[in-house]
């Protein structure tokens, strides 16, 4: 738990000190590239990821300035190969960290920048003076990108082909729109609630459309007003139009199908399968930083005429004014629809205390705008105050003071659940334990939630109860959420032996037998399953069904036995002696576990005659096996899992993970580091020489001056 504290505010820190860096490429002040660097630390799409414990979405945000900043040092002709090489790095960074949606949308918000830049850079040069070497160096930065993301792309782009997520309709698309009202979050943090205290709009509306997330456009009041005073005062600064636009379009984006723009994905092939939009939220702080420090510039700028400060006034009071007419709008439209909002306490209180917060902080932003403007230049007391109310208002509003009292360790310490758990210290799995899992070695069937694959869904579907064809229900928010079938045999193949559920959860799911339930905490049961077939199990014979539907119709007789039979979905290549008929030996046979790693399991096994070896993990592309170091063929058996024909006698079976295209995407980004850094190599050598060469080159000598014979030259 500490340390993953401590990384968190190193991330913190690092995405301060590279936003930080980014402005000072740009030439500002440093009291300007210090309230740009908080405005970035301290964004609602920081704390945020902070309170969901989103590691990797932090660390890949806090990289985002820092690749800017390269591609800006590439554009001025300060930085050369190096830059660019070091800019694939982080380009693949998200894609590296699990994110391929962030990687998408920090691609395209990084080609938009060095689209722009070039065309700035050439208005300024002559044609063809030095924009094409630019071009190129920027054109690198993102081969580099692409080839060092390989190693991750090409897996995740055979998981994708294996997953739901291309079954699904195009309204997955927009999970996660945020509606306009949202945009209120601009202005006041915690309309709709937060990721602490909860979100009146779930709670109340059961609204996905009403939630939390929306706080995460939020990065200060003042901030607002200092990016209204760089439009007003420096909007013939090329980064102040392009952020301005590129702001605009992010929040565009963010309203999903709200916004109807974004509603095109739904015929772009590959990005339709993205969910959860809000997620480009994480380029908004970006734009707010830069324009806030440009306008701090302007702020303390003793050069600004009076009439600056009355229009800067003007367009905050307009923007107050579209948030409280945007309030109104929903009321009505929420009205029209049967719901009166008004009428819900917690809506009530959720609108005074915004509009309390936003009324205190406009107040506050008027006076120090009112008294910028009596004096012709800002006083040091001045910029210290606007500087304190800033980052006041972040480290309140939207930073960890809101945590203040909420300990966020417990979820990696122990507790009554996993002190259950542990006491069982066999093979098996759980239901209901979620992403806690991994911390305490506790094998959860929630799933990935990013690619969960299709057949995996359809068999959770099916062990629920919905109909086969039954294949638009997306993933919950942990992967697949449980809510019956636990007395299931489908459940019973998973090697599931308990399962977590909340007192809210009992009042939904339907048990058979309610003394097989365990009260561990006030709040919390443990189901303790009647039935569970062991992870790895022996077989002696197996059928053919082609059809996968008959073959989970199959799986969900209480009377299968999968020890009799397996069931295969194509004929397989068997040694002789193994049966295609039902039935064991006399005596059983006997397997011991004695490695389970992630990419190895391997399996002590003695069999009294030929048959089969099931391993209940799922059967992937990539899973190979071995029978006593000899290949074997790995087969998908009841639907879901792995099997491979066994010889009688005492073998040694191994399956391990070795996947072609990791493999291929590692090759790619193995030649990609190569190239990038011999390229690097021969134009430092190349450099080294001309130093050397201009430094060896004698000066040039200009004719005697003549004497006259009066000595005068």
């Amino acid at each position: 738990a500490a340390a993953l504290n401590a990384i968190t505010l190193l991330h913190m820190v690092l995405a301060g000190a590279f936003m930080h860096l980014y402005l000072g490429s740009l030439r500002l002040s440093r009291p300007s590239r210090f309230l740009g660097a908080v405005v970035y630390m301290l964004s609602g799409v920081a704390a945020w990821r902070i309170f969901s414990g989103d590691i990797p979405r932090m660390a890949t945000y806090a990289c985002v300035p820092l690749v800017f900043y390269l591609v800006e040092e590439i554009a001025c002709g300060r930085r050369r190969i190096g830059a660019a090489l070091l800019g694939g790095v982080v380009i693949a960074c998200p894609l590296l960290a699990g994110e391929p949606q962030n990687f998408v949308y920090l691609s395209l918000a990084l080609a938009a920048y060095a689209a722009f830049r070039l065309t700035t850079i050439a208005r300024r040069r002559p044609p063809g003076a030095g924009v094409r070497a630019t071009a190129l160096l920027l054109a690198a930065l993102f081969l580099f990108g692409a080839g060092f993301a390989s190693v991750q792309a090409l897996p995740t782009l055979e998981n994708f082909a294996d997953s739901n997520r291309p079954g699904l309709t195009a309204d997955f698309a927009s999970l996660g729109s945020i509606p306009p009202v949202g945009l209120v979050s601009l202005l006041t943090p915690r309309f709709f609630g937060d990721e602490l205290h909860g979100s009146w709009g779930e709670a109340e509306l059961q609204a996905r459309e009403f939630y939390p997330h929306a706080a995460g456009l939020y990065t200060g009041f003042f901030t607002v007003v200092l990016a209204i005073v760089a439009l007003v005062t420096r909007r013939d600064r090329w980064h102040v139009r392009f952020f301005a636009v590129f702001a605009g379009i992010v929040l565009w984006l963010a309203l999903g199908k709200f916004g109807y723009l974004y509603r095109a994905i739904a015929y772009v092939p590959l990005a339709r399968s993205f969910r959860d939009i809000e997620n480009i939220n994480v380029l908004l702080p970006m734009s707010a930083s830069v324009l806030a420090a440009v306008g701090f510039e302007s702020y303390v700028d003793p050069d600004q005429p009076p009439h600056v400060w009355s229009r800067v006034l003007r367009g905050t009071a307009l923007a107050v004014g579209l948030g409280m007419i945007l309030v109104a709008l929903t009321i009505l439209l929420e009205r029209s629809q049967g719901l009166e909002l008004l009428a819900l306490p917690i809506v009530r209180h959720a609108i005074a205390e915004s509009a309390a917060f936003a009324g205190i902080a406009w107040a506050c932003s008027a006076l120090l705008v009112w008294t910028r403007a009596k004096h012709r230049a800002a006083p040091a007391w001045l910029i210290v105050l606007a500087l304190a109310f800033l980052v006041a208002d972040l480290l309140y509003s939207a930073g960890p003071l809101v945590a203040a009292g909420t300990d966020i360790r417990p979820m990696a310490q122990p507790d009554s659940v996993t002190r259950y758990l542990l006491r069982d210290r066999s093979l098996y799995r759980v239901s209901g334990f979620y992403d806690r899992g991994p911390v305490f070695g506790v094998q959860d069937i929630g799933g990935e939630p990013s690619l969960l694959l299709a057949r995996y869904q359809e068999y959770t579907d099916v062990l629920q109860g919905y109909p086969l064809d039954h294949f638009t229900r997306p993933e919950g928010p942990h992967g697949v959420v449980l809510h019956a079938g636990f007395d299931s045999p489908l459940l019973a193949l998973l090697n599931v032996k308990y399962s977590i559920l909340s007192g809210r959860d009992l009042a939904s799911v339907r048990i058979a037998d309610p003394s097989r339930l365990v009260q561990v905490n006030p709040r919390t049961v443990i189901y303790r399953h009647p039935r569970m077939f062991p992870r790895a199990l022996a077989s002696w014979g197996y059928r053919v069904l082609p059809d996968p539907a008959a073959v989970l119709r199959e799986l969900r007789r209480p009377d299968y036995d999968p020890g009799a039979s397996i069931l295969l979905e194509q004929q397989p290549a068997l040694p002789p002696g193994l049966a295609a008929t039902p039935g064991g030996p006399t005596a059983p046979a006997r397997l011991r576990v004695t490695s389970y790693e992630d990419n190895r399991v391997v399996v002590q096994a003695r069999f009294p005659r030929p048959g089969f070896l099931v391993l209940n993990d799922l059967y992937y592309p990539g899973w190979q096996a071995e029978v006593d170091g000899r290949p074997t063929t790995v087969y998908r058996a009841n639907y879901l899992f792995r099997a491979v024909a066994v010889p009688a006698g005492s073998h040694e079976i191994r399956f391990v993970y070795r996947d072609r295209m990791a493999l291929l995407g590692a090759a790619v980004a193995l030649l990609t580091g190569l190239s990038g850094i011999t390229a690097w190599l021969v134009e430092r050598g190349r450099s080294e020489r001309a130093v050397t060469d201009r430094r060896r080159v004698p000066p040039r000598r200009g004719p005697r001056p003549r004497r006259s014979r009066s000595g005068q030259t």
